[in-house]
Formats: structure tokens, C-alpha cells, sequence
């Protein structure tokens, strides 16, 4: 069975000094500037990103004059809270999925029923083009370049899956897909593009992931944050997964309202 899915990529860190991250409230310097530093509420949180985070990754506000920001609490990088994934499933067509208990935190479990996909390849040799070319192929595929020229709504997430050598560094050769629409799940219409290629998920598949927000896409620096805490996580709580890939989900358009990104292990214990 083949997997699909987007690629590897943060943010510029803010430095947060002399905090005291274990008070609900206090005063800190950014930028030269005092101002009202306290945790963005654990429980909205949680419901954000749909697992308990861990103590040391909760993000802070810091209440400035001209409205707040959100920094992890680690490392002092500026951040914001994901969209639910709920919320967007309620507007956007997802595949059927089943959240799954999780031990320790940092890290949600989630189970993705068998379904059918549609994918195309990129280089990340030149990843800056071939990227958006690949999401251009897919893209008109569901705008009718297939052999009945049927009209396919844009479903959520945009998913990629970047293959890993022994070294841990990415082969050239990545996969982009489209989850596709539930009219279309058993039927799909043949791809007229011969890079385009209709994928099926035979078996159910678990992952775990890390989610985030943020204002537009982000970067290699966000990326591999977040794989490394989602690594710790996992490990931490005793769960196996396959290296030897790295996936990433993007559910939302950037620049477009509230994000939600997400970095993504396949497990190999199958919970």
C-alpha cells in the first residue's frame, strides 16, 4: 500500500527572557516594551489541537497594545493557535477518521479509514516549483481533466509524503494528494494526466501528529520543530513508528483565517 503525502519546512524565534513560565501572569520585556505575559487557556487549547500538550510546549499570550500574540513556551517562538479539526470537517469534506486515546502528551493519535486518493510526484531537488506543480496537476484533475470531465470538489488535507535515506535525509522523488470526494470514493474518473494516478488505501492506517497554526505557510525552521517534539512525544510515551518517512497535512489556505498544519509519523505498532 502506498502512502501519500506535504514536505518538511518554522518560524523566526522571538527571544522571551527572565520568564517564569510556571505563573499564570507576569511581566516581560519584548522588544524593549513591558507587557502582560500570561498561558492561553489549556482547555481551548486542547480542543484546538485535539490532545493534551505537554507542560514545557504550552504557548503563552503576551497582551501588548495592539492586541496579543501566542509564543511557545520552549523556545520562545511566535505561534498561534490551530483551527479545529472538527470545525473544519463541518465545512470542508475529510477523510473518515477516529481519534484514538493517547498516553503521556505533545501528541494526538488518530486512525484514517481506507480510502481513495488521487497523487502526484514532486522533486524536492527544486521543490519551490515542482511543489505548486504538483498541487496545479491535482488541482485540474478535480477541475474536469479527466475522462468524463466530472467537476470534483476540493477536499482537505493537501497531504505529501517525503521518503527518508538511511541518513535521514529526504530522497528527491516526494508525493503530493487529494483526498477524493465521497461521490467519487469508488468510482474515480480515470486522470488524463499520466502523472496524475488514482491511489487506494487498502487498509486503515494510525498515525500520530503535532498540530499548529500560524499566518502563512510555514517554514523549514516550523517543520522541524514540530517533527522533533512529535519524535520525543511518541518515543516518550513507548510508541513505534515508521522512519524512514515524514508526512505533513495542510487543512487550511495560507494567508486565509486561522491555519492548522499538521506534522505526521505513520505508527508501526497499528494501535
Amino acid at each position: 500500500m502506498t502512502l501519500l503525502w506535504i514536505t518538511v519546512l518554522t518560524l523566526t524565534l522571538v527571544t522571551l527572557s527572565n520568564c517564569d513560565l510556571h505563573n499564570d501572569n507576569f511581566d516581560e520585556g519584548v522588544n524593549g516594551r513591558k507587557v502582560s505575559v500570561n498561558y492561553g487557556g489549556r482547555a481551548s487549547w486542547r480542543r484546538a489541537v485535539g490532545y493534551k500538550e505537554c507542560d514545557d510546549n504550552m504557548p503563552i499570550r503576551v497582551n501588548t497594545n495592539n492586541g496579543y500574540k501566542i509564543y511557545n513556551a520552549d523556545k520562545g517562538s511566535q505561534d498561534s493557535q490551530p483551527r479545529p479539526l472538527s470545525e473544519i470537517c463541518s465545512e470542508y469534506e475529510c477523510p473518515k477518521y477516529e481519534e484514538l486515546n493517547t498516553t503521556g502528551c505533545g501528541y494526538g493519535a488518530r486512525r484514517i479509514y481506507g480510502t481513495t486518493w488521487i497523487t502526484t510526484t514532486f522533486s524536492m531537488a527544486n521543490r519551490e516549483v515542482t511543489y505548486m506543480e504538483g498541487f496545479w496537476k491535482l488541482f485540474t484533475y478535480i477541475s474536469g481533466y479527466n475522462d468524463v470531465g466530472a467537476k470534483i470538489p476540493m477536499t482537505v488535507p493537501v497531504l505529501t509524503q517525503v521518503l527518508l535515506d538511511a541518513s535521514y535525509q529526504p530522497l528527491d522523488t516526494a508525493f503530493m494528494s487529494f483526498y477524493m470526494s465521497s461521490d467519487y470514493q469508488s468510482t474515480p474518473p480515470t486522470p488524463l494526466d499520466s502523472a496524475v494516478e488514482i491511489n487506494e488505501w487498502d487498509e486503515d492506517v494510525v498515525i500520530y501528529y503535532r498540530a499548529f497554526g500560524g499566518e502563512g505557510a510555514p517554514s523549514d525552521k516550523q517543520w522541524e520543530d514540530e517533527f522533533t517534539k512529535l519524535y520525543q512525544a511518541v518515543t516518550k510515551s513507548g510508541k513505534t513508528i515508521y522512519e524512514g518517512e515524514v508526512l505533513t497535512a495542510g487543512y487550511t489556505r495560507p494567508g486565509f483565517g486561522k491555519q492548522r498544519w499538521e506534522a505526521i509519523y505513520i505508527a508501526r505498532d497499528n494501535e
